[in-house]
């Protein structure tokens, strides 16, 4: 996005902002300011601000800093640990609660400790078996397919892949396309979001970060549900990454 405006803001290069180094405060506003921090610290910028008002409790949609809503939390926390599958699970859910009332220090809000090699098929939590049946819901490019059949040595039953940005399922459809035929056969692609009912949607296109949008000037997409779609299939994995439409 170098050289381009955003909402009239111009967007510069790391070069370009060498040249106020010293006039200016660098806010950086990401989960992931560990590694952002030490780059801009190696490359001598010193007046550094981390900001993390996301994981703040002031500013938690659902809460929005009531303090009678404490009680609320504390039963839907403990519920949600009941209905977890693993320990590990809890201890990332207390870490996260943990850190919204944090004072936003950010070494006060690292999760990089709870960090695992694999994202989605942690062999402590899922035993894949031969059979599987795949449903990967914001599938991208493939990336997470392929991190799967490399797993699998190949060896599973059938992935369905739902990808609802048009560009993202264009490019999935070319990597698909380059699996052998055995394999690629068994694998069915939907331009299609994971939703609550049938209907058309409007979606900012942002590649890996798509989401649903009420903007008629926004990309047009369909989503519809998942019982509709794969109502007579016996699925055994459901990957979801659709930027906050999992719940419906």
């Amino acid at each position: 996005k170098w050289g381009i405006e955003i909402d009239k803001i111009p967007c510069i290069s790391p070069q370009e902002l060498e040249q106020y180094k010293n006039d200016v405060v660098i806010i950086v506003p990401t989960g992931h300011h560990i590694s952002v921090v030490q780059q801009l610290k190696e490359a001598g910028y010193k007046n550094i601000k981390v900001i993390l008002s996301l994981l703040a409790f002031k500013n938690n949609l659902l809460y929005c800093a009531y303090p009678n809503k404490l009680e609320e939390m504390k039963q839907n926390v403990l519920a949600l640990m009941e209905i977890c599958a693993d320990y590990k699970s809890q201890v990332i859910i207390f870490e996260l609660i943990k850190n919204w009332f944090a004072n936003q220090n950010p070494d006060n809000t690292s999760y990089r400790r709870l960090c695992v090699g694999e994202q989605y098929f942690d062999k402590e939590i899922i035993a894949l078996g031969d059979k599987e049946v795949f449903v990967d819901i914001g599938a991208w490019d493939g990336d997470t397919i392929f991190s799967f059949l490399r797993k699998q040595q190949n060896k599973f039953e059938k992935i369905h892949a739902f990808e609802l940005d048009k560009n993202n399922y264009l490019q999935l459809q070319e990597n698909i396309g380059l699996l052998n035929d055995e394999v690629k056969n068994k694998i069915a692609l939907y331009n299609i979001g994971a939703w609550n009912k049938k209907e058309k949607i409007f979606y900012d296109e942002f590649g890996t970060g798509s989401k649903i949008t009420n903007d008629v000037e926004s990309q047009t997409g369909l989503v519809d549900r998942l019982d509709d779609i794969l109502y007579n299939q016996n699925v055994t994995l459901i990957k979801m990454d659709i930027e906050g439409a999992e719940i419906n």
